[in-house]
């Protein structure tokens, strides 16, 4: 009987964790919503890319890089400024953490497709890419390479130019972004659009 009672209270006081950590959580990401919208899907017209179910790994690494100005310090990235700013409130490392794996844990939303369907010949395109992000976008943990399939097309090629144009991944310290810049420096934006449209329809269709 002590066994069991003490079973039982060990399952109710982590159910209470949990519940604590939920509603802090829900605390944590209310800024978010403003842009990201509840269901963190997104706002093209704000510049805010969806991040419902997005790694929680990467997006802590990303959340960091903007509180310690790796990202969104040029003047030629007003969303990477307004992120710059909402992480001047956002300092912890916990919290950071309690943060993406509450938006990891977030329904997938379906990527949004602006940009033209692309043609045959862009799975050569893609080819380079999936050294590291994956043969279906999927993303590669060892290579700290994010999933781009759940991605909207818009945003990707937003970031190609960022990185194209060393509005992105041109910080000190930031080694995987400046190996972002090389792989994209030879694009241009029809490419770079193109690229963008087969990625989205990796995992979607």
């Amino acid at each position: 009987m002590m066994r069991q009672c003490c079973r039982w209270l060990a399952a109710l006081l982590a159910a209470l964790v949990l519940c604590g950590e939920a509603e802090s959580s829900e605390a944590l990401y209310f800024p978010c919503r403003s842009c990201h919208g509840d269901n963190g899907g997104g706002n093209e017209a704000m510049g805010a890319p969806a991040i419902a179910a997005m790694d929680a790994k990467y997006l802590a690494r990303q959340l960091r890089n903007f509180r310690d100005g790796k990202r969104g310090m040029s003047l030629d990235d007003p969303e990477g400024r307004q992120m710059n700013l909402i992480m001047t409130i956002l300092t912890d490392d916990e919290e950071i953490d309690q943060l993406a794996r509450f938006v990891e844990a977030m329904p997938p939303t379906m990527p949004l497709r602006t940009l033209p369907a692309p043609a045959a010949d862009v799975a050569s395109l893609y080819q380079a890419c999936a050294i590291c992000h994956g043969a279906d976008g999927e993303g590669r943990d060892e290579m700290n390479a994010p999933a781009l399939a759940r991605l909207d097309d818009w945003y990707i090629s937003a970031q190609l130019r960022k990185f194209r144009d060393g509005i992105r991944g041109a910080a000190a310290g930031d080694m995987l972004g400046a190996q972002m810049r090389a792989s994209v420096s030879n694009l241009d934006n029809r490419s770079m659009d193109k690229l963008a449209a087969s990625i989205v329809r990796l995992a979607s269709d």
